[in-house]
């Protein structure tokens, strides 16, 4: 995804039950819009008017679709 591009977080993409709490937590829920600022090594992206950074390894669990 490129910085400033937008899109919608289909699901999760994780078996992992602590990156997907994480996740949760975050708001990166199905449906949500999502907007990529920054791109690696650390991540900045806004999920509901709130701003995250995440390292490469959560941001790999990411889905995006446009």
């Amino acid at each position: 995804m490129e910085p400033r591009k937008k899109g919608k977080i289909p699901h999760p993409d994780t078996k992992n039950n602590g990156i997907l709490q994480k996740l949760i937590s975050m708001g990166s829920l199905p449906g949500m819009p999502v907007t990529l600022l920054r791109r690696p090594p650390s991540s900045l992206f806004e999920v509901d008017q709130t701003r995250y950074t995440v390292d490469r390894e959560i941001a790999n669990h990411i889905y995006v679709s446009y």
